[in-house]
């Protein structure tokens, strides 16, 4: 029987043997189980992970970067948490348990939020209910297009019901970056 156990020190999970040593899972499988835990059960149903180019920390030996084609799709964080690009989540919007961590904005904030600027609570016109306050999420146009991703400020209650104040510090915008149909 294999135990499932979180380390300490990092959300990526190691898997122990029934000796209680750890056994080599492949970066796939671990990249595939961190994003499971943090943004919900099957959101890396169908992606492709086998023809990811993951990179390590040559001092740790753990995972700092995932990449597919040449382009950056999240960054692992010290604490084990993952920042996306707005092409990683592009490619996670695939999944229908993906969109409960994204707020749709309406259409007026659509171009100033692709340029980096922050989401107010005013524009928000959607959200799911995985959102929560420092929790990774992708910002939707209302066509369902990927236009930021950041950390929500406020959860998915308080962003539908406040008029005023910031829901989402976005990281990085879409204007000008190429999309996923532009990859194949």
């Amino acid at each position: 029987m294999r135990l499932l156990r979180f380390c300490a020190r990092s959300l990526i999970p190691r898997t122990l043997g029934p000796t209680g040593k750890d056994s080599e899972l492949d970066w796939g499988r671990k990249f595939a189980m961190t994003l499971d835990y943090l943004f919900g059960k099957g959101v890396s149903d169908g992606v492709p992970f086998d023809s990811f180019t993951y990179v390590t920390s040559r001092r740790t030996g753990r995972l700092r970067s995932v990449s597919w084609n040449g382009r950056l799709l999240a960054t692992v964080r010290s604490e084990g948490g993952v920042a996306l690009t707005v092409f990683g989540a592009e490619v996670l919007s695939t999944s229908k348990s993906f969109v409960e961590n994204c707020v749709t904005v309406n259409e007026d904030a659509v171009e100033s939020v692709s340029t980096g600027l922050s989401v107010f609570a005013k524009h928000v016109v959607h959200c799911g209910r995985n959102v929560y306050p420092k929790s990774e999420v992708a910002v939707l146009s209302p066509q369902g297009k990927v236009i930021a991703v950041g950390k929500a400020v406020l959860s998915s209650k308080n962003m539908m019901s406040f008029r005023k104040g910031m829901a989402v510090k976005v990281r990085q915008g879409a204007a000008g970056k190429p999309s996923l149909d532009d990859a194949e």
